[in-house]
């Protein structure tokens, strides 16, 4: 893969112009300075040919977290300098950049996406179909405070781009925990007394507990599965602690 960083991109740094090459022109340093920092030191970065995929993605995630929009230019005609760039705005920055690399990402065909909310924004994530990533945006938007943080860091863990089996049981232990809280609020709203069913998965099937009793031989779509049922789960009561507050605050 290649990453071919546009001229403009390097606007986000301060003024660039043909007639200036010291660094008092980049306030927040050059822009390998804040390489050799975030990933690896400029001296050993190998040629963009032969960049591995880790790398790669990296420097898409880097890249975010340094980007700013300027939203003040003027131009500078001498020696065919051009515009000069300043008062940059990070927040704006960075959407246009995660909108524009998601776009080129969709292109290549690349099954990742920077999140655009959540513990891990700005951080490449596997993407889903509509259905599940409506319910992703969901649970992070309507989690009330004492959950929210929670269901943010289940979310990053399951679908971080080098998550694995462990990170995705941790993610489903992490909502179940949050269930086992609402466990009366599930039985008292939602279910006919059957709420025990939610967590007999996680109980028996080596996610929660580790023992002899556990069945631990299962595939891992199985996991998925769990997943996908508690955060529906979860997002569901959000929307019912969320009504009962609602009615409380009117009556």
């Amino acid at each position: 893969m290649r990453l071919a960083l546009p001229e403009a991109a390097t606007t986000s740094y301060g003024y660039t112009a043909a007639t200036a090459t010291s660094s008092w022109l980049f306030p927040g340093g050059m822009p390998g300075d804040h390489l050799d920092r975030s990933t690896f030191s400029r001296a050993s970065a190998p040629p963009a040919f032969s960049w591995d995929d880790d790398t790669f993605y990296g420097l898409v995630e880097v890249y975010h977290d340094l980007v700013s929009r300027p939203r003040v230019r003027i131009y500078h005609g001498f020696s065919q300098c051009g515009w000069h760039y300043s008062h940059f705005a990070t927040t704006t920055g960075r959407e246009v950049y995660r909108w524009k690399a998601n776009d080129l990402l969709q292109a290549a065909g690349i099954s990742y996406r920077l999140a655009d909310r959540g513990e891990d924004l700005g951080r490449l994530t596997e993407i889903f179909d509509d259905g599940r990533t409506w319910l992703v945006a969901e649970s992070i938007e309507h989690a009330p405070p004492d959950a929210a943080g929670r269901v943010q860091h289940a979310i990053a863990m399951f679908r971080g781009r080098a998550a694995t089996a462990e990170d995705r049981r941790s993610a489903v232990i992490t909502l179940a925990g949050i269930l086992e809280e609402r466990r009366q609020l599930i039985k008292d709203e939602l279910t006919t007394g059957n709420e025990r069913a939610l967590f007999q998965i996680a109980n028996k099937f080596a996610i929660r507990h580790r023992n002899e009793q556990q069945l631990a031989s299962y595939d891992p779509a199985f996991l998925d599965w769990i997943f996908w049922w508690y955060l529906g789960t979860v997002e569901l009561t959000n929307r019912t602690i969320g009504r009962q507050a609602s009615q409380s605050t009117r009556a």
